[in-house]
């Protein structure tokens, strides 16, 4: 994904975007690892940390590599990196430039257009071969069978995509 990011946003509001984006399932932690610095969205009060509140142009440069760390227990990880500095109209929020179309996966079973993910195997199936894969042996087993959408976090943690 390619996005421009105003500078006066804060890393908050970039945690906010990447969550809404990509990876929100049950408010987990997140954090920013910027030139050796955390930057952690929650202390452990719950409470939103002071370090997400630094601006964007504060701590992000050009060519800098950054990393962004969702869910510290079934982790998804990005490498950021600051591409350009783009003059252009001013934006007051997170904007895709840029974004992958989803991959094609197919069945396990039939081969055709897969739409489920199983978060246990990481097998792909299509709906109606859902209730023949091995994983879901009894009716009530489907509970880890996701939807397969276009997000890092597909398959983790009960993550099913925007809704």
């Amino acid at each position: 994904m390619l996005v421009a990011v105003p500078k006066n946003l804060t890393l908050g509001d970039l945690d906010q975007f990447l969550r809404d984006a990509w990876l929100e399932c049950c408010g987990h932690l997140s954090e920013f690892t910027i030139e050796g610095r955390r930057y952690i969205s929650h202390t452990e009060s719950g409470n939103p940390s002071q370090s997400m509140k630094k601006q964007v142009g504060q701590v992000l440069s050009l060519g800098l590599e950054f990393e962004y760390v969702y869910d510290m227990g079934s982790s998804t990880e990005f490498v950021l990196q600051v591409l350009e500095k783009i003059e252009a109209c001013p934006q007051k929020k997170v904007t895709v430039l840029m974004q992958n179309d989803p991959p094609p996966f197919s069945c396990k079973i039939c081969k055709k257009q897969s739409q489920i993910i199983c978060s246990l195997c990481g097998d792909t199936i299509c709906n109606r071969c859902s209730k023949r894969h091995s994983c879901a042996k009894q009716e009530e087993d489907t509970y880890m069978l996701m939807p397969l959408v276009n997000s890092p976090r597909t398959g983790v943690c009960g993550y099913e995509g925007k809704t």
